[in-house]
């Protein structure tokens, strides 16, 4: 399954009022819930996922990230899947997180790409 959402804001740091950082995650719920369909009314994901991101910037290379902040920027995009009940939970035990990509290209945003990990030999 492939999933794409808008870029996830920039929360994970300590900067900033709570409220402030409450009130852009749940206005970037609304937009991922209005850009990506297979949100709405999804089915539960097997138990075992592995789970790959493609961020894409901007225009321009400069607005490259460090690592780190991809995957920090991650952390709003799992808790809304596992709130969506997309994912049984976004622990390892659940989900396999790969190294995160950056690419340049316009509109901003994170394709996310999920699929079953096989489990004794058969997919869960």
């Amino acid at each position: 399954m492939m999933l794409t959402l808008p870029m996830p804001p920039n929360v994970a740091n300590a900067r900033g009022h709570w409220r402030t950082r409450y009130s852009a995650i749940q206005h970037w719920k609304m937009l991922a819930l209005v850009q990506e369909k297979q949100l709405r009314g999804c089915r539960p994901f097997p138990t075992k996922v592995r789970i790959g991101a493609t961020f894409y910037v901007g225009k321009h290379p400069k607005w490259m990230m460090d690592e780190d902040n991809c995957t920090a920027r991650l952390k709003t995009v799992l808790d809304f899947l596992r709130e969506m009940e997309l994912l049984v939970n976004d622990d390892p035990a659940h989900v396999t997180l790969d190294k995160p990509t950056q690419q340049v290209g316009s509109p901003r945003r994170v394709v996310l790409t999920l699929e079953p990990v096989a489990q004794n030999g058969a997919i869960s």
